[in-house]
């Protein structure tokens, strides 16, 4: 009877112990299949992420080719549009010049104009500062700057002096809108008049009668210029100074390229326009191109 139950026994026991081995055989199947499905869906999910991710750069790199086409168009549209005005200027009287210009041209024009200059290696500007202290120590001086752009620069330099600033639209509250040749200052009152890449208008002595008008005896013209400007030949220019009643012309050619000249001349005499003599030469100059980029 014992032998019996000892039989049974075992044999329960067998069925039991493979009954637990096939339990846990389910249970880590289905912990497989869980760790497996885990896995798939982290997969799926760092797939979907990549391609949004890629999807973005995508787009984001479409945005810049067209942010970049748009700059491209607008930058060629106001050079364009510089190139335009720059040669109107250079090639009609300043009355015209006058005329013509509006605060939408001038603003244009001079934001062109300024990332030009802003890469070369020497403003003229500085020069003519460079000569008013070389030429006159007295701080209380009386400065014309005839075309002094949108910022009266002189004036903003030479706090102490008079500084009228004119140029054919008012772009600052300190410039005075005018035609150059004909300003409202009074006669024989400024120590210094200045042209600084300003004489524009075809009609050249127009602007050297007025510089002559508004000097006193003894002031002094400083006019900075391109070189290529002159053909090839500032003598002839800095000579035909005299017929505007100025001497002691002196020429410098600025390094560090020689591209600008600047001329300093005396007035030591009155020339009217109304009453000089016929042989006044009338000076051209060539017109100042920029290329397009």
């Amino acid at each position: 009877m014992s032998a019996t139950f000892a039989v049974e026994d075992r044999s329960n026991l067998k069925k039991h112990l493979l009954n637990k081995r096939n339990f846990e055989k389910v249970v880590d199947s289905k912990i497989e299949r869980r760790k497996e499905t885990r896995k798939n869906a982290k997969k799926r999910k760092a797939s979907q992420m990549v391609a949004v991710t890629e999807k973005e750069e995508r787009k984001a790199a479409a945005n810049d080719r067209s942010c970049k086409l748009a700059r491209l168009c607008d930058e060629r549209l106001k050079s364009s549009q510089f190139r335009a005005i720059n040669e109107y200027l250079y090639t009609h009287p300043s009355d015209e010049a006058t005329r013509y210009m509006n605060k939408h041209l001038f603003a244009t024009y001079h934001e062109a104009y300024e990332s030009i200059v802003n890469k070369w290696p020497i403003k003229p500007i500085d020069s003519i500062i460079d000569a008013i202290e070389q030429y006159s120590t007295r701080k209380r001086l009386i400065i014309a700057d005839l075309g002094c752009g949108k910022k009266p620069l002189l004036k903003l330099h030479f706090n102490e002096a008079t500084v009228h600033s004119f140029d054919l639209i008012a772009a600052h509250e300190n410039v005075i809108a005018a035609d150059i040749t004909s300003v409202p200052l009074e006669d024989s009152l400024c120590d210094f008049a200045v042209f600084c890449l300003s004489l524009m208008g075809t009609n050249v002595n127009d602007y050297l009668f007025e510089a002559n008008r508004i000097l006193k005896l003894n002031g002094r013209l400083l006019i900075a210029e391109v070189v290529s400007r002159f053909d090839d030949d500032v003598n002839h220019f800095s000579k035909s100074l005299r017929h505007f009643g100025f001497t002691k012309v002196t020429v410098e050619h600025l390094p560090p390229n020689k591209f600008f000249v600047l001329f300093s001349a005396v007035k030591t005499c009155n020339v009217h326009k109304s009453t000089a003599k016929r042989n006044v030469p009338d000076i051209q100059l060539k017109p100042c191109h920029y290329k397009s980029r």
